[in-house]
């Protein structure tokens, strides 16, 4: 319950929902495509060489071309790449390393938009960066990536002429404002795209997560006494079905519990200071260590003790008598004490056995009161 309370205002994202394994896969995987789009690119690049210089339109020599289409291109990704590897491998914040990712890729953008701005329509490779950050869930990375592609754009468009020589018929440098305006104005509609994802996404999250967290709290109720705020016998059968399940050989003890003469306090002083008396022997037995507290029934409560010896339990036992027989309410002057029967769990017996012998030694406890009583085969030894 805690892990929701405190991402239930939270803003969402892959940050807050996701556990670091997960973060880091997505990690990785986003540097294995962008060292295959590296390679697709210097491939494309190679093979456009042929297309354009088939086509008649290619204005420059094959060592030209090479070296200002291939080499300096695919040199200046790969640097790209290895400094955003090795950020990655200093840096010790996901977050941080998600941005570097992402600008990694707004980059390789930049850089294959620069070399080949003759082809106004390249421009659309701006749009992958600010997509690729709607997997983080997290507007402000998307913000900053954005505005990131927007300046990498307008630097490429109004202060880089890559190479006026490369095409002898097609197109010209693509700064007219007019151009400039539209591929603004299209990534800024991309922008508000990548926004409505993250927002739509946030607000599936939210309702998963609430119709998760009022499923729990109906669980959390059904299991829950609604007096004393511990466990009910529901909670005693979950409980008791991850001691069957426990097979680290550890030992437990059941301890039946009853409050005596809490008849008398309610019909002398009334229901509600008799809740009084269970609120706080409730507290008591919900602060033992190792254990599960739970309200049987009435005035009966129990213990789960993991863990525990015969000698151990009589000693808890012990320690909830005494303080409880310290405890007293303005105008009440009926003492409460508790009678105690506890029994040791053996490998392959069944729940119902082992509250049956522990409320066999409660019934012995109780003949004298304040009592505690151990189950034994034949007999119950007492304290």
């Amino acid at each position: 319950m805690k892990l929701f309370e405190k991402f239930k205002d939270d803003t969402f994202s892959l940050f807050h929902v996701a556990n670091e394994a997960e973060i880091n896969r997505i990690l990785r995987e986003q540097m294995r495509i962008a060292a295959w789009l590296i390679g697709l690119i210097g491939v494309a690049e190679l093979g456009m060489y042929f297309v354009v210089r088939a086509n008649g339109l290619l204005a420059t020599n094959f060592s030209h071309y090479l070296l200002r289409y291939f080499f300096i291109p695919t040199g200046v990704n790969l640097c790209v790449w290895l400094f955003n590897l090795a950020a990655r491998r200093w840096g010790r914040s996901l977050r941080v390393q998600a941005y570097a990712n992402c600008i990694m890729y707004a980059c390789l953008t930049f850089v294959v938009y620069t070399v080949h701005m003759h082809f106004s329509s390249l421009a659309l490779c701006f749009v992958v960066p600010i997509l690729l950050t709607i997997v983080y869930g997290d507007i402000v990375l998307t913000s900053v990536i954005s505005a990131v592609c927007a300046a990498f754009k307008l630097i490429s468009d109004l202060c880089i002429v890559w190479d006026p020589g490369y095409l002898s018929r097609v197109g010209v440098h693509s700064f007219e404002g007019i151009d400039v305006g539209i591929s603004m104005v299209a990534m800024a509609a991309v922008y508000a795209i990548a926004l409505q994802a993250i927002l739509a996404e946030r607000t599936k999250h939210r309702n998963a997560l609430n119709q998760q967290m009022e499923r729990m709290n109906l669980y959390e109720e059904s299991i829950t006494d609604p007096v004393t705020g511990i466990f009910n016998r529901k909670g005693l059968r979950r409980c008791f079905n991850r001691m069957l399940a426990d097979d680290s050989g550890v030992s437990y003890a059941f301890v039946m519990m009853d409050l005596d003469r809490f008849k008398e306090i309610n019909d002398t002083h009334g229901h509600l200071v008799g809740d009084q008396f269970l609120k706080h022997f409730s507290q008591l037995i919900d602060a033992v260590p190792n254990a599960e507290a739970f309200r049987f029934g009435g005035d009966e409560f129990s213990l789960l003790l993991r863990g525990c010896s015969r000698s151990a339990a009589m000693d808890c036992c012990r320690e909830i008598r005494a303080k409880m027989q310290q405890y007293k309410i303005d105008g009440c002057d009926v003492p409460v004490t508790v009678s105690f029967g506890v029994a040791m769990y053996h490998p392959d017996m069944a729940p119902t056995e082992l509250v049956r012998r522990a409320d066999e030694a409660l019934y012995q406890a109780k003949r004298i009161k304040n009592h505690i009583t151990m189950y034994r085969e034949g007999a119950s030894g007492e304290a």
